[in-house]
């Protein structure tokens, strides 16, 4: 793995002194580059250069630049570090040349010759341009800044999945965590991650019994099992480290290695369906493999009797493991007798899902009207006969078949080897030739940038539900779908919603600039990505949509069907995107103060599992959960509380309610019981002394019709029994959306 990642922004935004604590804090994984001033010619030069002819001043500049890249390609480290990128020496190369009055034209001509004479290559992998604007110094040109500002901003319009926008803060060590989380998740996405394979993280007290675990899945089901260290030991010998200074530098950066290393070697073994994997020490490394390797790298953690852990265990070692197990998938219990033992790993080896086949959306299977159907049916035929391609993706309206006759696009998304001009061009004259009248978009990849996930967002939401088979290909060969999961899109959706208000509130600006389709689709866009991260379900379409959300965030609603019927509308549009802009963000930050927690609604045979409280003379129930941590979804936060209040593996079939109250939103899932001893959880509620004020926690079955008896949060409890009463089973009970202030 190599990345190469180059700091933008006007002087004085702190880059430097970021880059010093950036490679201060992975000493042997970050080479950092210095400025070209340090490369030949620039450094060979004694004068100014302000008063240098322009070509001269170009010819200094970029051959400086050209001999930094030629150092760059020659580092061994995997995380390059760059002060100023091509694109910022692009803009002060541009702006000193606007200072010595060439004109914009002349000046990009001069530099784009100059370019193509160095065969100067962008090399970097990300640009992250820093938005912060500084005072301009006393001893700068101050018509140099204002070029400059100018130039930045452009850049920051650019709409290339490289380009970064980063606001650093006021603290150094603020904004140098906040950095290194970013080029961590940048990181990640140079993995391609195998999808048809699993990675078992083992982890326990070294008493207890790991060996005989891995004896038994090897001899069952061929698994391999290997040492963490292995994988260090070939990172080390990757980059040149030192056995002993690895663990000198961030864990994050060392556990993105392990994930290439784990991949490589799954890679040159391909005929190995599941390894597993031990450490010694093994947090936090196994909790951040977790989050990079997805749904293929799962923890089971090996309970054992305390009684027989030694004395002389460290606390702080106990304390890790303990971590380790409440983020864990699957708890075995190695006190019980050898067949229960094998049950359970059985179980756990054929539950992982491992994507085996993709299924295929047939042309006939689509429910969309003629004229589309036909249209779509040609494209397929016609770009399938004309190039090599990998994947062909529909996606909006026509995968969700909530087409608007005469309003909807058909949008595909396709791999094609290669994709170069000749591609698009051709692409492009098969559109024109079959117009008939319905607008066609193409997003194209290359199978690398589909498969390592340099894709936009609406891909990424594509292959998000592709995973979740919500939407299939209608044709697939040779390439992989990489795995996307719902924490990774909630936070991709997060960081996206102030573009979209800003990109909204822009065309608001001038809106007779824009259709009026246009301002709908922006509108509907920034509606679907609120209701997205606060996992509210709709049913499919724009009238569902507009209703949902106003009654989520307590607002007008727009009304579609005036919209879709009536031609002068675009007043009333104008109008709701400006009440919309104005009240949004006061809904939504008042929407994220709220405490936010997961509970499972647990079916057991046809009984229910629930969390007897008895708390200073009060006794109650509750459903088994609590609040959502930090860097989870809801689903495994369920998935966590109830191992740890229960002691139980549960299966998660459904999402049924969300409950939103005047102090805190609650989700509420469906799940079926499948193993452990009801009562066995060993969570914080039963050994952490702040928790010792808190009451007793007791886990009870009770008959699903009797819980109304129970004093138990009526308004869920009113809702499961009249829903089972409708639809005779909360397997088929849709989604709900409760406010209850």
């Amino acid at each position: 793995m190599k990345i190469i990642v180059s700091l933008n922004g006007l002087d004085g935004s702190d880059k430097f002194t970021l880059i010093e604590l950036l490679k201060n804090n992975s000493p042997n994984l970050i080479e950092k580059i210095d400025d070209i001033e340090n490369f030949a010619p620039f450094n060979q030069y004694n004068g100014d250069l302000l008063k240098t002819s322009p070509e001269e001043y170009v010819n200094i500049m970029y051959k400086s630049i050209s001999n930094r890249n030629e150092k760059i390609k020659l580092s061994n480290k995997p995380i390059i570090i760059i002060n100023k990128g091509i694109i910022n020496y692009d803009t002060i190369i541009l702006s000193n040349l606007l200072i010595k009055s060439l004109n914009e034209e002349k000046s990009l001509e001069l530099i784009n010759n100059k370019k193509k004479e160095l065969n100067i290559e962008d090399i970097e992998d990300f640009q992250i341009i820093f938005m912060n604007k500084k005072t301009i110094n006393k001893n700068n040109n101050e018509i140099y800044q204002k070029y400059l500002e100018e130039q930045i901003e452009k850049i920051s319009t650019i709409k290339d999945p490289r380009i970064i926008k980063f606001n650093s803060k006021d603290n150094a060590d603020e904004t140098s965590n906040n950095l290194n989380e970013l080029i961590y998740n940048l990181l990640k996405t140079k993995l391609t991650i195998p999808f048809n394979k699993a990675i078992f993280g083992i982890e326990g007290l070294s008493e207890s019994g790991k060996k005989r675990i891995d004896i038994y899945l090897a001899n069952e089901f061929n698994v391999w099992n290997l040492k963490l260290n292995y994988f260090n030991y070939e990172i080390c010998n990757r980059y040149n480290i030192k056995s002993e200074d690895l663990n000198l530098n961030d864990k994050k950066y060392i556990s993105i290695l392990e994930a290439e290393e784990i991949i490589n070697f799954l890679n040159i073994n391909n005929s190995q369906r599941i390894i597993t994997i031990q450490s010694q020490n093994s947090y936090p490394y196994f909790l951040y493999l977790k989050d990079i390797l997805n749904n293929i790298f799962k923890i089971i953690f090996i309970n054992t009797n305390e009684n027989e852990i030694p004395s002389n265990k460290d606390n702080i070692q106990i304390q890790e493991i303990e971590k380790i197990k409440n983020f864990s998938d699957f708890i075995v219990d190695n006190t019980l007798i050898k067949e229960q033992l094998m049950t359970q790993l059985d179980h756990i080896i054929t539950q992982m899902d491992i994507q085996k086949n993709i299924s295929i959306k047939d042309i006939n299977q689509f429910n969309i009207p003629l004229k589309y159907k036909q249209l779509l049916e040609q494209l397929y035929k016609e770009i399938l006969n004309s190039f090599d391609v990998k994947l062909f993706i529909v996606h909006g309206s026509c995968s969700t078949e909530t087409v608007i006759e005469d309003y909807s696009d058909i949008d595909l998304i396709l791999v094609i080897e290669p994709n170069d001009i000749s591609t698009r061009k051709l692409m492009n004259e098969i559109i024109q030739k079959n117009n008939n009248g319905i607008k066609v978009g193409t997003t194209i990849y290359t199978k690398k940038e589909f498969e390592s996930l340099q894709v936009d967002f609406k891909t990424l939401y594509c292959i998000y539900k592709i995973n979740n088979k919500e939407n299939y290909p209608m044709f697939i060969s040779d390439i992989n779908i990489p795995i996307v999961n719902k924490y990774t899109m909630i936070q991709q959706v997060k960081y996206l919603i102030p573009s979209k208000i800003h990109e909204l509130r822009r065309i608001l600006y001038n809106p007779e600039s824009k259709k009026i389709d246009d301002i709908f689709k922006n509108l509907t866009h920034l509606m679907k990505n609120f209701l997205f991260i606060e996992e509210i379900e709709y049913d499919k379409g724009y009238y569902d949509l507009c209703k949902t959300f106003s009654k989520t965030y307590k607002l007008e609603e727009f009304n579609v069907d005036k919209y879709f019927k009536e031609e002068n509308y675009k007043k009333e549009l104008i109008n709701y995107c400006n009440y919309v802009i104005d009240k949004l963000n006061i809904v939504y930050e008042s929407t994220n103060k709220k405490r936010k927690s997961a509970r499972g609604i647990i079916l057991k045979d046809d009984n229910i599992i629930l969390i007897h409280r008895i708390k200073e003379n009060k006794e109650y129930y509750v459903y088994p959960g609590g609040g959502v941590e930090e860097g989870e979804t809801n689903e495994q936060c369920v998935s966590r509380e109830i191992k740890q209040e229960l002691g139980i593996e549960i299966k998660i079939l459904k999402y049924l309610y969300r409950l939103e109250e005047e102090k805190s939103i609650e989700y509420y899932f469906l799940c079926e019981y499948l193993s452990g001893e009801i009562g066995s959880g060993s969570g914080p509620e039963f050994n952490d002394e702040k928790y010792i004020n808190n009451g007793k926690y007791i886990p009870e079955i009770h008959k699903i019709n009797d819980i109304n008896k129970l004093d138990l949060k009526k308004i869920i409890t009113n809702n499961i029994l009249q829903d089972i009463e409708r639809y005779n089973s909360l397997n088929d009970i849709p989604f709900k959306n409760i406010i209850n202030i």
